[in-house]
This record gives structure tokens, C-alpha cells and sequence, in this order.
């Protein structure tokens, strides 16, 4: 029948717009994750290097800290003796 051919036919097509529309809907989403995970790399990098920095600070605080009592050993020491 060429009436159920076009009905057919005019709903592969309305299917095939809301397809293409919710693709187009995809892509943009996509395309604002990738921003926000560029932004988390970016956030995550900074946070790193802030890390990496205070463990530097702390392991030259507890050095410093250990040569203090050792200091103090050696006074106390001469006190004594």
C-alpha cells in the first residue's frame, strides 16, 4: 500500500532527526567534559606539586628538627660534665 510506505517513511525520518538531535546533544556534553576534566588535570597537577613541595618542607623541617636535639644533647653534655 503507498499510503503505509509514506507514513513509514515519515517516521524513519522524524526518528532519524531526533537521532541526529540527541547526538548533537551528546557531542556538546562531551565537549563540556572534556573541559571540566581538563580543568580537574589542571587542578590535580597544581594540587600535586603543592604536595610534593610540603613534603620537601616537612622532611627538611624533621632534619633540621633531629640535628636541634642533637644540638641540645651535645649542651646538655657540656653542662653535665
Amino acid at each position: 500500500d503507498g499510503k503505509s510506505s509514506v507514513v513509514v517513511g515519515s517516521s524513519v525520518s522524524s526518528r532519524k532527526r531526533e537521532i541526529r538531535a540527541r547526538i548533537k546533544q551528546l557531542e556538546k556534553r562531551a565537549r563540556v567534559l572534556q573541559l571540566i576534566q581538563a580543568t580537574v588535570d589542571k587542578q590535580y597537577a597544581g594540587l600535586r606539586d603543592v604536595c610534593v613541595e610540603k613534603r620537601q618542607r616537612l622532611e627538611e623541617l624533621l632534619a633540621l628538627n633531629l640535628v636541634y636535639d642533637e644540638v641540645s644533647d651535645v649542651e646538655v653534655s657540656f653542662h653535665d660534665g
